[in-house]
């Protein structure tokens, strides 16, 4: 799981963008069956909450779509959970809010692999190899992640050949 500093999430995207960002990744979501209904506030409240693992900035979130999908689908996994978004809800359910990790990542995936986003995708292959590795979740968990890099490598070996 990646994660964020709190300082990280100082906002520099305008509001115009924020909302452009969201359109595009709750239109993203919907179409491939994802409920979405994640507020702007909620949004900016979950890019600000405490985490123990680095993120992308607030700005790199913003502007990347695939990201926007999987910090949107992680959001409606979590609230699906009945957590509430506070400033330490990563910290107080490391291993739930994983769950929701998992299922985002997942997602933002299956989208970017359907929109023949090759190069994000290799991009995250660095990503789960981390998820994979991190000491502080269980071996069940770091498997899963090791499965998730397989699929994630075999998708993006198959884009090559398009």
């Amino acid at each position: 799981m990646s994660g964020r500093p709190s300082s990280a999430a100082r906002l520099l995207a305008t509001k115009t963008e924020i909302a452009r960002a969201l359109r595009d990744g709750r239109s993203l979501l919907r179409k491939y069956g994802y409920p979405c209904d994640v507020s702007m506030a909620e949004f900016i409240r979950w890019l600000r909450t405490e985490t123990p693992y680095p993120n992308p900035t607030f700005d790199e979130v913003v502007s990347n779509r695939y990201y926007v999908v999987h910090e949107l689908a992680e959001i409606g996994e979590v609230r699906r959970m009945g957590l509430r978004i506070t400033k330490d809800v990563i910290l107080r359910h490391v291993l739930a809010v994983d769950r929701a990790h998992e299922k985002a990542a997942e997602a933002e995936f299956a989208i970017a692999r359907d929109c023949g986003a090759r190069d994000h995708l290799r991009d995250r292959l660095g990503d789960v190899r981390a998820w994979s590795q991190d000491p502080t979740l269980p071996r069940s968990r770091r498997r899963r992640y090791v499965r998730l890099g397989r699929e994630l490598a075999r998708a993006v070996k198959a884009m090559a050949g398009r």
